[in-house]
């Protein structure tokens, strides 16, 4: 029979080993194209959800993964020469923007289905993630460490 030294020094191992199985057992891993390298996630709610990043490395396009079960399926959009893309988000459930390589951005108006470039918004720098405050308000973060302002003249989001 162990004493209650022995006990109380196997209980934290335990209780340690009991709480890293059911942490662990909480993670499912989901169906994408592993082929891709990807950067950036955004989900709207619970089931419709995005991902991006590139193609590969010699292809320089960018590839957008949507889903709208909850991650059970993922539909992949190709967007050619666009290069990696690093960020996505959405302002709402249709207007969204991505981008990163090169400074070029793309939006959505509809949900993901499409994706257009966003010529009036461009840089001719690299960036790793852009934040929309609202509607007339963005910031554009990039890999050189500079933040940038993006005034509501130059970034449109008219619907």
């Amino acid at each position: 029979m162990r004493s209650a030294k022995q006990m109380k020094r196997i209980l934290p191992v335990l209780l340690l080993f009991l709480i890293s199985t059911s942490a662990h057992s909480q993670w499912v891993q989901l169906n994408t194209d592993s082929v891709h390298d990807y950067s950036a996630i955004y989900f709207l709610n619970s089931d419709t959800g995005f991902v991006c990043g590139v193609e590969n490395y010699t292809s320089g396009d960018g590839i957008i993964l949507r889903t709208l079960d909850g991650g059970d399926s993922w539909d992949t959009t190709r967007l050619a020469g666009t290069g990696w893309l690093m960020d996505i988000q959405f302002l709402n459930s249709n207007i969204g923007f991505t981008g990163g390589e090169d400074g070029g951005i793309y939006k959505t108006t509809d949900m993901g289905s499409t994706w257009t470039p966003f010529p009036s918004c461009s840089f001719p720098y690299d960036f790793a993630s852009f934040y929309f405050h609202n509607s007339d308000t963005a910031f554009v973060l990039s890999f050189d460490g500079q933040l940038k302002f993006i005034p509501r003249e130059q970034f449109q989001l008219a619907q």
